[in-house]
């Protein structure tokens, strides 16, 4: 069933305390023109990628292995979560570096490391039976395009 605009009472969703939409085109498509009819401003869209395995995952046979982010990576860990927020995410509040370091062994995040050096890290959002959904998948600039994001991932 599709949700229509003219379905939703009108106000309902001004006392909402989020700014933005983050889903699938056509539902996200629909709630902001309802929050828009009911007064709420949105900034200019950033368009994000959802990739999903529809089958078993391919490689993309990068050099190196995957360990979890331990307490010792906490100031890599903090600056690598620091820099993804200031590219991908540059108008939410900025994280805590001091909060981030020292959570770093309890993020459920892992590390691709290659040459005995961390050079991507991919964070586990949540996991049910039957689904695990990773975000926060960092790469640092100088060492995109080998296929460590995938990897870690």
């Amino acid at each position: 069933m599709l949700l229509s605009v003219a379905a939703v009472e009108p106000g309902l969703t001004r006392t909402l305390a989020f700014r933005g939409v983050a889903g699938p085109a056509g539902a996200a498509t629909r709630l902001v023109a309802i929050m828009e009819r009911d007064g709420v401003v949105f900034g200019e869209p950033e368009l994000q990628g959802i990739l999903a395995l529809a089958g078993e995952p391919r490689f993309p046979g990068a050099s190196g292995d995957c360990r979890p982010v331990a307490a010792a990576d906490g100031p890599l860990y903090a600056e690598w979560m620091l820099a993804f927020a200031r590219e991908v995410i540059p108008h939410d509040p900025v994280p805590d570096r001091a909060e981030l370091e020292s959570s770093a062994a309890q993020s459920q995040a892992f590390f691709w490391i290659d040459e005995g050096e961390p050079v991507s890290v991919a964070q586990v959002q949540r996991l049910t039976r039957g689904m695990g959904a990773v975000s926060r998948v960092y790469t640092p600039p100088g060492r995109r395009g080998k296929g460590y994001a995938g990897a870690v991932t």
